[in-house]
Protein backbone atom coordinates (compact mmCIF):
# COMPACT_ATOMS: atom_id res chain seq x y z
CA UNK A 1 0.00 0.00 0.00
CA UNK A 2 1.37 3.37 -0.89
CA UNK A 3 -0.84 5.70 1.08
CA UNK A 4 -3.01 5.76 4.15
CA UNK A 5 -5.92 6.69 1.88
CA UNK A 6 -5.59 3.42 0.02
CA UNK A 7 -5.46 1.54 3.30
CA UNK A 8 -8.67 3.21 4.46
CA UNK A 9 -10.28 2.42 1.12
CA UNK A 10 -9.26 -1.21 1.45
CA UNK A 11 -10.43 -1.36 5.05
CA UNK A 12 -13.68 0.39 4.23
CA UNK A 13 -14.45 -2.05 1.44
CA UNK A 14 -13.40 -4.99 3.58
CA UNK A 15 -15.67 -3.86 6.33
CA UNK A 16 -18.48 -3.19 3.90
CA UNK A 17 -18.04 -6.74 2.75
CA UNK A 18 -18.45 -7.86 6.32
CA UNK A 19 -21.87 -6.32 6.33
CA UNK A 20 -22.85 -8.66 3.56
CA UNK A 21 -20.91 -11.74 4.62
CA UNK A 22 -22.01 -15.35 4.47
CA UNK A 23 -20.87 -18.67 3.11
CA UNK A 24 -20.05 -19.41 -0.50
CA UNK A 25 -20.51 -22.88 -1.84
CA UNK A 26 -22.64 -24.23 1.00
CA UNK A 27 -25.80 -25.69 -0.49
CA UNK A 28 -27.68 -25.67 2.80
CA UNK A 29 -26.23 -22.95 4.92
CA UNK A 30 -29.46 -22.80 6.88
CA UNK A 31 -28.49 -26.18 8.33
CA UNK A 32 -25.56 -24.67 10.22
CA UNK A 33 -26.04 -20.90 10.33
CA UNK A 34 -28.25 -19.60 13.14
CA UNK A 35 -31.37 -17.75 12.00
CA UNK A 36 -30.01 -14.35 13.07
CA UNK A 37 -26.89 -14.78 10.87
CA UNK A 38 -28.52 -16.01 7.67
CA UNK A 39 -28.23 -12.58 6.11
CA UNK A 40 -24.46 -13.09 6.34
CA UNK A 41 -24.78 -16.17 4.16
CA UNK A 42 -26.73 -14.59 1.33
CA UNK A 43 -24.58 -11.47 1.35
CA UNK A 44 -21.36 -13.46 1.06
CA UNK A 45 -22.79 -15.38 -1.87
CA UNK A 46 -23.51 -12.04 -3.53
CA UNK A 47 -20.00 -10.78 -2.87
CA UNK A 48 -18.40 -13.92 -4.20
CA UNK A 49 -20.39 -13.54 -7.42
CA UNK A 50 -18.65 -10.19 -7.87
CA UNK A 51 -15.17 -11.55 -7.17
CA UNK A 52 -12.48 -11.09 -8.19
CA UNK A 53 -12.84 -7.34 -7.69
CA UNK A 54 -10.23 -4.63 -7.30
CA UNK A 55 -10.78 -2.80 -4.01
CA UNK A 56 -8.07 -0.27 -4.76
CA UNK A 57 -5.24 0.08 -7.25
CA UNK A 58 -3.06 -2.40 -5.32
CA UNK A 59 -5.51 -4.93 -3.86
CA UNK A 60 -7.94 -7.44 -5.30
CA UNK A 61 -10.58 -9.24 -3.27
CA UNK A 62 -10.75 -12.82 -4.52
CA UNK A 63 -13.32 -14.36 -2.17
CA UNK A 64 -15.04 -14.28 1.20
CA UNK A 65 -15.88 -17.33 3.30
CA UNK A 66 -17.87 -17.82 6.50
CA UNK A 67 -16.96 -21.04 8.28
CA UNK A 68 -19.11 -23.10 10.59
CA UNK A 69 -16.74 -22.09 13.39
CA UNK A 70 -17.70 -18.45 12.97
CA UNK A 71 -14.59 -17.32 11.10
CA UNK A 72 -15.19 -14.79 8.38
CA UNK A 73 -12.27 -15.01 5.97
CA UNK A 74 -11.31 -12.55 3.26
CA UNK A 75 -8.84 -13.58 0.56
CA UNK A 76 -6.93 -10.74 -1.07
CA UNK A 77 -4.23 -10.62 -3.74
CA UNK A 78 -1.72 -7.86 -4.36
CA UNK A 79 -1.42 -8.43 -8.15
CA UNK A 80 1.42 -5.96 -8.65
CA UNK A 81 3.62 -7.29 -5.87
CA UNK A 82 5.73 -10.30 -5.06
CA UNK A 83 6.06 -11.65 -1.54
CA UNK A 84 9.84 -11.24 -1.69
CA UNK A 85 9.40 -7.45 -1.95
CA UNK A 86 7.13 -7.20 1.10
CA UNK A 87 8.04 -7.71 4.72
CA UNK A 88 5.19 -9.78 6.12
CA UNK A 89 6.03 -8.52 9.62
CA UNK A 90 5.91 -4.88 8.57
CA UNK A 91 2.74 -5.44 6.52
CA UNK A 92 1.07 -7.09 9.52
CA UNK A 93 2.26 -4.37 11.90
CA UNK A 94 0.86 -1.66 9.63
CA UNK A 95 -2.47 -3.29 8.77
CA UNK A 96 -3.56 -4.83 12.06
CA UNK A 97 -4.03 -1.60 14.07
CA UNK A 98 -5.90 -0.05 11.14
CA UNK A 99 -8.22 -3.03 10.84
CA UNK A 100 -8.86 -3.20 14.60
CA UNK A 101 -9.69 0.50 14.77
CA UNK A 102 -12.04 0.29 11.82
CA UNK A 103 -13.87 -2.75 13.18
CA UNK A 104 -14.22 -1.11 16.62
CA UNK A 105 -15.49 2.23 15.39
CA UNK A 106 -17.50 1.46 12.26
CA UNK A 107 -21.16 1.60 13.30
CA UNK A 108 -22.08 -0.49 10.28
CA UNK A 109 -20.20 -3.41 11.84
CA UNK A 110 -22.22 -3.52 15.05
CA UNK A 111 -23.96 -6.71 13.92
CA UNK A 112 -20.58 -8.38 13.35
CA UNK A 113 -19.20 -7.23 16.68
CA UNK A 114 -22.35 -8.52 18.38
CA UNK A 115 -21.97 -11.85 16.55
CA UNK A 116 -18.41 -12.21 17.88
CA UNK A 117 -17.03 -13.30 14.54
CA UNK A 118 -13.35 -14.04 14.17
CA UNK A 119 -12.24 -12.19 11.06
CA UNK A 120 -9.35 -13.49 9.02
CA UNK A 121 -7.65 -11.37 6.36
CA UNK A 122 -5.45 -13.39 4.00
CA UNK A 123 -3.08 -11.55 1.66
CA UNK A 124 -1.17 -13.18 -1.19
CA UNK A 125 1.14 -11.90 -3.88
CA UNK A 126 0.57 -12.09 -7.63
CA UNK A 127 1.94 -15.63 -7.70
CA UNK A 128 -0.40 -16.88 -4.98
CA UNK A 129 2.32 -16.90 -2.32
CA UNK A 130 0.92 -15.90 1.05
CA UNK A 131 2.24 -12.59 2.38
CA UNK A 132 0.45 -12.64 5.70
CA UNK A 133 -2.67 -13.73 7.52
CA UNK A 134 -4.23 -11.31 9.98
CA UNK A 135 -6.57 -12.88 12.53
CA UNK A 136 -8.87 -10.53 14.38
CA UNK A 137 -10.57 -12.28 17.28
CA UNK A 138 -13.54 -10.76 19.11
CA UNK A 139 -11.50 -9.92 22.20
CA UNK A 140 -9.30 -7.65 20.04
CA UNK A 141 -12.15 -5.52 18.71
CA UNK A 142 -14.70 -5.51 21.53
Amino acid sequence: MRTAGKIWTLLGLSLLLLLQAGCRGKAKAEDWIPEKNRNLVSATAYLNERCPEMVDSDTRLDSVFLSQEGHLSFFYTLPGRESTSISSTAFYAYMMPEIIDNVRTNRDLKMHRDSSLTMVFNYSDRNGVQITRLILEPDKYK
